[in-house]
């Protein structure tokens, strides 16, 4: 008996080693899991820490390049209002005279270089040829002649 007791006792104890190596194998296991996620979520959180930093860049570039518009349209819309003030500049005509006279050496036509055209006389002309030859087709010349003949009857 007292064999029997000592062999189930070292039965007993071989159980207990078995029991407390499957508890230690399931312990470490769970230990093991444990690290593999703790790992998992460190690498979570810098893949979302990155993402953020990379928009946070990628939205910083962006303002930067308002900024480098907005610039750009400042120094456009100046350089549009030099343009116009030249424009409204060459538009003057004391300015057209001035450079006329600087740059191409250009006068003031003397009286003796003025040409008058008289009009009266090419219109007289025109329309006798059509009285000597009885046509009729010259009636509205005769109205222009009349209203041209009118118009210069001002400026005289």
């Amino acid at each position: 008996m007292l064999v029997a007791k000592k062999e189930n006792s070292f039965v007993k104890n071989e159980n207990r080693i078995k029991i407390i190596n499957e508890r230690e194998k399931r312990k470490s296991k769970k230990l093991v899991l444990m690290k593999i996620k703790m790992i998992m979520f460190s690498f979570l959180i810098l893949a979302v820490a990155l993402v953020v930093l990379l928009r946070y860049a990628h939205i910083t570039k962006m303002r930067y390049d308002i900024t480098m518009l907005d610039k750009e349209i400042e120094k456009l819309s100046n350089q549009k209002q030099y343009l116009l003030i030249e424009l409204e500049k060459i538009k003057e005509s004391k300015w057209i005279e001035k450079e006329a006279e600087q740059r191409l050496g250009l006068k003031y036509p003397t009286s003796d270089q003025t040409v008058y055209v008289t009009v009266d006389d090419l219109f007289d002309n025109e329309i006798d040829v059509a009285e000597d030859k009885g046509n009729n087709n010259y009636i509205f010349l005769n109205a222009f002649r009349n209203v041209v003949n009118k118009m210069f009857g001002y400026f005289q």
